[in-house]
């Protein structure tokens, strides 16, 4: 008995530590609410172009798709909706470039904190997490974008190519109520929220199209970074990733295009979102 007590007395001393420290790490794995735009890991589209063996050298093109997602921490909220758009493209010898214009609409669920669903230890809810709940909720949204990009490519064989490096853009302006949601939310009660309207980015890609005899087949893979103020030298430390909050994003597509029709799917990681996207393109030109 003398001995298990002085076992027990020597081992105080380190309980006593670990007893200090765990509300210290607590508070570094606490969520941390973050809102901004909709269209952080769910914009630019995939764009099916000519081929350097096609005779047609311009074409129009439309394009809708649907998307889901989920984001924030943890996953804890939840986005679906879909696009349309048209869009130009023309070749200038070993150069691909297009241009278009693109509605989105949809629905952001911005989920209740309270839920113990939502997180798995260590990770704590936000500390304004009953002062947040009455916010949150299903917001619809909207925006009207602009696309762009251009490629080098160079020929594989057979009519095969490879888009070796490009460069794209995409800018939204985002309304609806999403945006009225972020605009009324107290500053004390996020650790970040951004309310602008517009939301940008700007990245390279890198595509491989295979020919077949009545179409053809390709991967794409692209990486970007956002602009703009609001997104930028944001003095924000994420607590889950130990490191400065930065916006960016990655994505990768595959397509089958037979005659006039194309279909894809696409997956895009952007900063604390993840979506997934189903989408149908028709060429207009003959």
């Amino acid at each position: 008995m003398q001995r298990i007590a002085c076992r027990t007395l020597a081992t105080l001393p380190f309980l006593l530590a670990v007893s200090t420290l765990l509300p210290g790490c607590a508070e570094q794995y606490r969520a941390q609410a973050i809102y901004v735009s909709p269209f952080n890991g769910n914009s630019g589209e995939y764009h099916p172009l000519p081929l350097l063996a096609d005779s047609q050298k311009t074409a129009f093109y439309v394009q809708a798709a649907c998307t889901w997602g989920r984001g924030n921490v943890n996953q804890q909220d939840h986005l679906s909706g879909g696009n349309a758009s048209i869009y130009w493209t023309h070749q200038l010898g070993r150069f691909q470039c297009f241009s278009g214009l693109a509605l989105s609409l949809g629905d952001y669920n911005a989920r209740r904190w309270d839920s113990s669903a939502n997180f798995l230890p260590p990770i704590n809810q936000p500390v304004h997490a009953a002062q947040l709940n009455p916010y949150t909720g299903h917001h619809f949204f909207g925006g009207t974008g602009f696309s762009g990009g251009i490629n080098y490519v160079i020929p594989l064989g057979g009519g095969s190519e490879w888009r070796i490096i490009g460069v794209e853009t995409d800018l939204q302006r985002e309304f609806g109520g999403y945006h009225h949601f972020r605009a009324k939310l107290p500053d004390s009660l996020t650790t970040l929220d951004i309310r602008d309207r517009f939301f940008g980015t700007a990245g390279l890609s890198s595509e491989i199209v295979i020919k077949r005899e009545k179409g053809a087949w390709s991967f794409r893979a692209s990486h970007g970074w956002v602009f703009g103020a609001p997104y930028r030298h944001l003095k924000v430390y994420d607590s889950i990733q130990e490191r400065p909050l930065q916006y960016q994003y990655v994505n990768v597509a595959t397509s089958y295009t037979l005659r006039r029709y194309t279909f894809y799917f696409q997956v895009d990681g952007g900063t604390k979102f993840l979506t997934s996207r189903f989408g149908f393109v028709y060429r207009l030109t003959p």
